[in-house]
């Protein structure tokens, strides 16, 4: 079975933590045969098998690589994207896609001028609580959703100064980096919304970046409230589901990301497992409460698919027309948040 050569474009948080041990635990589909690290340091002690590159100038004509995986901060998505395509290379971006729906479609045209693949790394649709959550919604068992609401809150008070995220560059706040993926979600479980309605705020101090939002999407008879915030030492739930036969709540975030900071092996039996006190809770119409098992998390479904796509196997599972419907609602959350009015979408 041929193995698809890997090149890792960028070398920060998302590619040590996700990227790199999930390319190496499919290690029958993908070999990483380039990373590009300006400094050198941590990729030639993790990746000994890679051509280090230190730049994507200097790896984006390379014959290393058949897959460029972009792990940039997100002003240069469209741009570096762009490139790796007509260079020939097939692409998978960090979320979001691009800052704006202009760049989006032209990534997607170049795409398919290149007859390559795009995907985007939307991996929080592979979270054990969403997986349980789609199947709650889609198995009706709530009846009919009246109202949900899903918080993503972090502990982080302090600024890192030397972080990217931190320097206030177009794309790069909260709402880009943890509203993408509660918009794709939102978006999987209900589709596209009526309107919505968007607040953005500062509230850490000396913070140069928007570091809270509170996202409404009206859905007519449905509405889903998306919120997140840096400072938030105990979100009181992650999930909270109304419907008019019960309801559905549930707190504690999916164990993927910890497991992989503290390098578990993705293919270990308990990786992506949640203990038993997380599971969320069912309540009746007439209170009575049941707890409810919590899928496994599969972030390597990711990559698994990628590699059947490629193979022409199966469809691409994380399409770059969804990426486009996410910055789509960016856009509207941004305007919405400017101008202090609702969005007709």
């Amino acid at each position: 079975m041929k193995q698809f050569r890997v090149g890792l474009v960028g070398f920060g948080s998302s590619a040590k933590t996700f990227h790199l041990p999930l390319l190496k635990a499919l290690n029958q589909d993908f070999s990483i045969t380039a990373v590009v690290d300006r400094k050198g340091e941590d990729s030639r002690r993790l990746v000994p098998e890679a051509s280090i590159f230190p730049s994507w100038e200097t790896l984006v004509e390379s014959p290393l690589i058949d897959v460029a995986v972009i792990c940039l901060p997100n002003g240069l998505h469209a741009e570096v994207a762009t490139r790796f395509l007509k260079a020939g290379k097939h692409v998978i971006v960090e979320k979001p896609m691009a800052n704006t729906t202009h760049e989006t479609e032209a990534l997607i045209r170049q795409a398919v001028a290149s007859s390559r693949l795009l995907s985007v790394f939307q991996s929080r649709r592979l979270d054990g609580d969403y997986l349980t959550v789609a199947d709650l919604v889609h198995s009706e068992a709530l009846g009919r959703l009246v109202h949900v609401e899903v918080r993503y809150d972090r502990w982080s008070n302090t600024l890192r100064k030397k972080a990217w995220k931190e320097t206030g560059q177009e794309g790069d706040s909260l709402l880009e980096d943890l509203g993408s993926h509660l918009l794709d979600q939102a978006l999987h479980l209900f589709g596209k919304p009526r309107a919505l309605s968007c607040r953005l705020g500062v509230q850490r101090d000396g913070s140069a970046v928007v570091d809270a939002f509170r996202i409404s999407l009206d859905y007519s008879g449905l509405w889903v409230d998306l919120s997140s915030s840096m400072v938030v030492r105990r979100s009181p739930f992650h999930w909270a589901l109304q419907g008019t036969k019960g309801t559905f709540l549930k707190s504690g975030m999916d164990p993927q990301e910890e497991q992989l900071q503290k390098r578990l092996n993705p293919l270990n039996e308990g990786f992506g497992a949640e203990p038993e006190q997380l599971w969320g809770v069912v309540t009746d119409g007439e209170g009575n409460s049941h707890s409810l098992p919590t899928q496994r998390g599969r972030y390597l479904g990711f990559y698994q698919n990628f590699a059947k796509a490629l193979r022409n196997e199966e469809p691409l599972a994380f399409t770059a027309q969804e990426g486009h419907e996410v910055v789509h609602l960016l856009e509207a959350c941004r305007r919405s948040a400017r101008e202090g009015q609702v969005v007709t979408l």
